[in-house]
């Protein structure tokens, strides 16, 4: 079940409007369309925080570290973890 809810093993087409979060502006918004995480506890514990496909973030800042708005959930991560994020603007 969680590898259907995170696609894993499936490619990601090359698309313009997908970008890893890392390229967002602060303040931007965007709908998460994939991890590409290789690690599954790395992935399952994001999906605990609410980043799952499909769920709409606000990347609230960039430095010293990037903090993402899920709902009512503010996450921060690492740099490592951002630019395994794929998300397409909205």
């Amino acid at each position: 079940m969680l590898q259907r809810l995170f696609h894993r093993g499936r490619k990601v087409a090359p698309n313009r409007e997908l970008l890893g979060l890392y390229e967002l502006e602060e303040g931007a918004h965007g709908e998460l369309v994939c991890l590409n995480c290789s690690q599954t506890s790395r992935r399952n514990a994001l999906a605990i925080y609410g980043l799952t496909p499909g769920s709409r973030l606000i990347l609230q800042q960039k430095r010293p570290t990037f903090v993402v708005r899920v709902g009512e959930t503010e996450l921060a991560l690492e740099t490592e973890i951002a630019r395994e994020i794929l998300v397409r603007r909205v």
